[in-house]
């Protein structure tokens, strides 16, 4: 994982780490078998040659990388409490937190909007999705973001790869995902 992603997740980490729990939250911890995720809301698909990167018992993020040395491609899941993101954030749709997202990307000078939120399907929820291109040094990445409200929860997918060798197997594995509600 370059320094950059890795800074990125200790941020959201720390950010969401900080926001307060409640004893209602479902935690994105699950288990692993027979080639599935599976925790209390969704299931999906492992690929052979991928696997899931620890984080502690109590994370909202789920990250699953392929088995490679600097942990790329990555696609990290996060699940936020909804009424706990419109009280700090105001935000009263996911729509709004999916452009909130898209803004504070594009204020980077290392993030290049691709495409700008845009409603796609995952299993029977819709998402909006936008891509940006993240320039680190000489190497150039190709990042997802995936945002839906669903169930009182944002759920998130953040899917990176290298831009000059996609990785269908991500593809393969967001279409994977079943939710249980």
């Amino acid at each position: 994982m370059t320094s950059k992603t890795l800074s990125l997740v200790a941020i959201l980490l720390a950010i969401y780490s900080c926001a307060g729990k409640t004893s209602e939250e479902r935690k994105i911890k699950g288990i692993i078998e027979k080639g599935q995720f599976v925790n209390d809301y969704m299931k999906m698909e492992i690929i052979e040659g991928w696997t899931e990167l620890p984080t502690t018992d109590e994370s909202q993020f789920l990250i699953i990388h392929k088995i490679k040395e600097n942990f790329q491609p990555n696609i990290i899941f996060l699940a936020l409490d909804k009424e706990q993101y419109k009280n700090m954030y105001g935000y009263q749709t996911v729509e709004q937190y999916a452009k909130s997202l898209m803004e504070h990307n594009k204020s980077k000078s290392d993030y290049k909007l691709l495409s700008a939120p845009v409603k796609v399907n995952i299993d029977k929820h819709v998402f909006y999705a936008s891509k940006f291109l993240l320039l680190n040094g000489d190497k150039e990445y190709l990042q997802s973001f995936y945002v839906a409200d669903i169930n009182n929860y944002y759920l998130g997918l953040v899917a990176t790869e290298e831009n000059n060798n996609p990785e269908p197997e991500i593809e393969t594995i967001i279409k994977s995902i079943k939710f249980k509600w």
